[in-house]
């Protein structure tokens, strides 16, 4: 049985759901819905009724993103591109995230280990993973390189300090 967990719940394929927790409480904190329903419906309507397709398929994502498991697809990127500061990628991208966890702590940072990023992703499994400002030349290489290593669905294979595998 397939299915996928979000706000405490596991969802499965055949209708039923049953309480969920993630382990890692520092990922818990990201990918746990904050602020009221309302505030969202409002701040969200007001930028998809821009009519700004590109911004809204990014919007969109995050509810797509539960369901490209059942899809059969392992996985998918989708980048939100522009020359011009001030197009609104980075407010879409915070309604985006807030879809599934806090809007600011949720989102990935350029800083952040792609190890830890890579063991993140692992965890949330089908809940979608975001950054915003690729900008230097250097930052969109190691985020190409993390994207191939993420192609392969999954973690690098590590041992422990006794020489034994641990899982991934």
């Amino acid at each position: 049985n397939i299915g996928f967990a979000a706000a405490g719940h596991m969802h499965w394929g055949n209708g039923t759901t049953e309480i969920a927790t993630i382990p890692y409480r520092d990922i818990a904190l990201q990918y746990t819905p904050i602020g009221k329903l309302e505030v969202w419906k409002s701040v969200a309507n007001f930028v998809v009724g821009q009519g700004r397709q590109s911004i809204n398929t990014g919007i969109a994502s995050a509810f797509a993103s539960p369901l490209v498991k059942f899809t059969g697809v392992s996985g998918l990127t989708l980048a939100m591109v522009s020359e011009k500061s001030g197009t609104g990628k980075s407010t879409a991208l915070k309604i985006t995230q807030s879809v599934w966890g806090d809007p600011i702590k949720g989102i990935n940072s350029l800083s952040d280990t792609p190890n830890s990023v890579i063991r993140k992703i692992g965890i949330l499994n089908n809940l979608p993973a975001y950054w915003d400002e690729l900008r230097m030349r250097d930052d969109v290489e190691g985020f190409i390189r993390l994207m191939f290593q993420l192609g392969q669905g999954k973690e690098k294979s590590r041992l422990t300090q006794g020489s034994e595998f641990q899982e991934m």
